[in-house]
This record gives C-alpha cells, sequence and structure tokens, in this order.
C-alpha cells in the first residue's frame, strides 16, 4: 500500500493532466513567415483600411501572388504547446527564414471568378520591370 497516492503519478502524466486542465495541447508549430514588429503594423493598417469594401470594389482587384516549392528541405515536425486557437501567435509558430536552400517559383494571378496561369519563374533573382 502507498502511504502518498500522488507519489506514484509519473511525471509524464502530471503534465498531460495539467495542460489537458488549462487546455493545451501538443501540435505540430505552424511556420510562417518573420516579420518585423514595422510590417505587421503596416499590414494591419491596410487590412483596416479596405475594410468596407463591397462586392463590386473586391470584384476590381487583381491579386497575384507567388510560392516556391522547397528540395531538399528538413520536414521534422515541431511540436508546441497550445490552445488550439493560437496557431498563428508568434511565440508557438516555426519561423521560416528564405535561405539556403533549393527551390522552384512560380506565380499566379486571381480575380473574382478568374484565375491567370500558373507561371514558372525563372531561376535566379528578378528586377521589378521583369516581374
Amino acid at each position: 500500500m502507498v502511504d502518498n497516492p500522488a507519489a506514484s503519478v509519473s511525471k509524464r502524466t502530471m503534465k498531460r493532466a495539467l495542460n489537458s486542465r488549462l487546455g493545451r495541447h501538443s501540435l505540430v508549430a505552424v511556420s510562417k513567415p518573420w516579420l518585423r514588429p514595422k510590417n505587421i503594423s503596416i499590414r494591419k493598417a491596410w487590412a483596416q483600411s479596405l475594410k468596407g469594401f463591397n462586392l463590386a470594389q473586391w470584384s476590381s482587384i487583381i491579386w497575384t501572388d507567388e510560392m516556391s516549392f522547397e528540395v531538399g528541405r528538413n520536414f521534422r515536425q515541431v511540436r508546441v504547446l497550445r490552445k488550439t486557437h493560437q496557431a498563428f501567435l508568434s511565440q508557438y509558430a516555426r519561423p521560416s527564414f528564405k535561405s539556403g536552400r533549393v527551390s522552384i517559383m512560380v506565380w499566379r494571378a486571381i480575380s473574382h471568378g478568374l484565375l491567370g496561369p500558373l507561371v514558372i519563374l525563372p531561376k535566379g533573382h528578378l528586377t521589378a520591370q521583369e516581374y
């Protein structure tokens, strides 16, 4: 018979129980580009300026974006203890930096109901005019 029942509970079990009680779970950290606080403020101000747009205004915008597909990257998952709605808070994300990797860049434009072609960008750096 054990004099102190708490002494028979493992450290791992205690951690799991405490984290469960706090609503935290071991989840995979999202990877997002690192942004300086100044850039975060600029992006928030830009988003606020578009808050009142109607459908006609949104329909007149053409959005463009590029994405890289990486080869030889370390895909090891990083796990963090967080609540499910905290995925994009910086303290729970794994920052991604653009250096030391082999990648293929693609570009596409979209608009309301329209989808542009998927363009594979040439290797190397593009000037603003070439882009």
